[in-house]
Order: C-alpha cells, then sequence, then structure tokens
C-alpha cells in the first residue's frame, strides 16, 4: 500500500520544495481521489513535524503539533465553529516540532462561511505552521480560497491498482468485487471503500442500476421504491456517483447514445450538488424524481396537432387531411 500511495514523485517534489523553503505559502492543496489525499496529507504533516511516518500514524491522536479537521459523517459539512475550534489549536505554541501541521479533510465540504474564516487565517497564519487541505476537485472551493494555496494534483490509480488496494485494506472482500467496484468508480479508491463499507450496499447498486436504465413509467417506480430504501445522505451520494459512473461508461461503449445520456448525468450532477449542500433527503430525492419524470414525458411525447394558416385543412405529422 506505502508503494501506491507515497510514490508521488510530482507530489512529493512539490512539498519537499516548501518545506525547504519555509512554507511561503501558508497552505497547500491535494487534489484526487479523497481516500488517497488524506493518507498523502498524513505524510505530508510526519515530514513538516519531522516524524517517521510509521511513528507518527501511531501517534496521530496524542501529537501536540498536529491538528486535524475531518468529517466522519459522509455529506456532513464543515462549519464556521468548526474553523474557530481550528484556529484556536493552530494558535497555540509548538511543542515537539519545528511547526505545526494542520490538515483539513474533504475541504470540500466547507459552507461559504466557514471558508471565509479559513482565508483569514490562511492570510494571516500563526507563525511556522502549515495547512493541508484535501478536495477531491477545485469545484466548491471559492476562489480566494484557490488564490491563496497552492494546488497539487496526486497521480490516479489504475483500476487495477485500485482493486489491489482495496483489497488490502478489506480482506474479506471477494476479488470479483473488488475488480467490480474499481471498475464501477472508475479507480476511485474512497468511493470504492465507501461503497463496499456501506450497511445498505445492495440497496446503493439496485438504484444506481435503476437510475442508469432508459426510463419508463413501470422503471420509474421501481426506481421510485429503491430510493425509497435509502436511508441517509450517504446512501444517496453513493448511489448518485454510482449511477453517474455507470451513465458515463454506457456514453463510452455507445456514443451515439450521447444525446439520451448526458441530460441524465445533468440531472444526477444537480442532485449531487443538493446533497453537497446538505439539503434535506426527502426533499432531495422528491426534486430527483420529478425532473426524472419530467426529462421522462419530453422524450415520449407524442406529436401535437396544430392547425395551419390555411383554415380548411389541420397538419398532422406533416401530412395535410382536408376537413
Amino acid at each position: 500500500m506505502v508503494e501506491f500511495f507515497y510514490k508521488q514523485i510530482e507530489a512529493e517534489a512539490i512539498f519537499t520544495g516548501l518545506l525547504q523553503a519555509g512554507f511561503p505559502s501558508h497552505a497547500i492543496l491535494l487534489l484526487g481521489d479523497q481516500f488517497k489525499c488524506d493518507i498523502f496529507a498524513t505524510f505530508a504533516a510526519a515530514k513538516a513535524l519531522n516524524k517517521d511516518i510509521l511513528d507518527f500514524a501511531r501517534d496521530i491522536p496524542a501529537h501536540p503539533d498536529f491538528v486535524l479537521l475531518a468529517k466522519t459523517e459522509e455529506a456532513s459539512t464543515i462549519t464556521v465553529d468548526d474553523i474557530r475550534t481550528l484556529k484556536q489549536a493552530a494558535q497555540k505554541k509548538t511543542c515537539a516540532a519545528p511547526r505545526k501541521a494542520c490538515v483539513i479533510q474533504a475541504a470540500q465540504r466547507m459552507m461559504p462561511a466557514a471558508q471565509n474564516a479559513l482565508l483569514k487565517l490562511i492570510e494571516e497564519p500563526p507563525g511556522g505552521i502549515c495547512f493541508l487541505l484535501t478536495a477531491p476537485d477545485k469545484a466548491h472551493l471559492l476562489s480566494t480560497i484557490l488564490s491563496r494555496v497552492v494546488s497539487v494534483i496526486l497521480k490516479p490509480l489504475t483500476n487495477d491498482e485500485c482493486a489491489k488496494i482495496l483489497k488490502l485494506h478489506i480482506p474479506q472482500i471477494a476479488d470479483a468485487h473488488s475488480v467490480q467496484l474499481s471498475d464501477m468508480f472508475n479507480g476511485n479508491l474512497d468511493l470504492c471503500i465507501q461503497f463496499a463499507q456501506h450497511e445498505t450496499a445492495n440497496e446503493i447498486l439496485e438504484s444506481a442500476k435503476s437510475l442508469a436504465e432508459d426510463l419508463n413509467s413501470h422503471k420509474l417506480y421501481k426506481l421510485m421504491t429503491s430510493l425509497g430504501k435509502l436511508k441517509n445522505r450517504s446512501a444517496l451520494h453513493l448511489t448518485l456517483i454510482a449511477a453517474k459512473h455507470l451513465l458515463i461508461e454506457k456514453c463510452r461503449s455507445k456514443p451515439g447514445n450521447a444525446v439520451k445520456i448526458l441530460p441524465l448525468v445533468g440531472i444526477i450532477n444537480e442532485a449531487l450538488e443538493r446533497v453537497y449542500q446538505n439539503a434535506n433527503l426527502n426533499l432531495t430525492i422528491s426534486w430527483l424524481l420529478a425532473s426524472l419524470c419530467a426529462k421522462n414525458t419530453q422524450d415520449v411525447r407524442p406529436a401535437t396537432c396544430q392547425t395551419n394558416q390555411n383554415p380548411g385543412s389541420i397538419t398532422r405529422q406533416h401530412k395535410t387531411y382536408p376537413r
């Protein structure tokens, strides 16, 4: 596992250069697979604190110069109060290391007000501190935050690498299932682990497959039933991500279907935005179903009769019939 996570040659070179320069930019944004970014952030924090990575991994909860902001509940948000608590910890003097290391996992979950509070902190940081933010992409971060961080993109895993690490992380998972998840989530280890460990994984997969199907009235009812079984935002989040990957794969295998598939992907993206914004679960599912029903109605709408300019005839499907 160390081979896959820590041999990020370009990322290591950038971080080492910043470390040797004394962190002229006090904040670094690690972009990519969330799980992998969080692991690399731990590796980087250990280097910033002059600690051996394995020793540091054992001491993380108790290390006095390490500050971690991580939300354990999927799709939960980082609030202003969280940043204030972080600030209080960051302002304490160092005890055993040359500097403090502060890691904010899943920075995309920060509400706008929380990002503005963090902005003030990284603009005027306490002496001797390094901020390490992790996120899958820049989409949900304010431009003011992005202008004050050094962005480092981690090398993605291949599907085969993802399947091997998933098997190492969850030894009881079947080889075929690890390969299936790696292919479905396109090598995104964080999503694979979340899915494999989720208590309602079967319901999630059923809902995702239903979302990715060509919908008719019967299938919409089936989808409504399966979505109704989802118990929390994390389940809906994984369902939407899995469905999106399935749709994209369908589009790749049959490019001619793109006209039908891409609007569905757009609806799913909008539903994901609502999940990220902590919207009510039932309202988000209702909006999703209503949007899918509206699209389905447009796709099957029959040709309408239109009266042409000649009052003596009616135009129907481009044929003229006398009265």
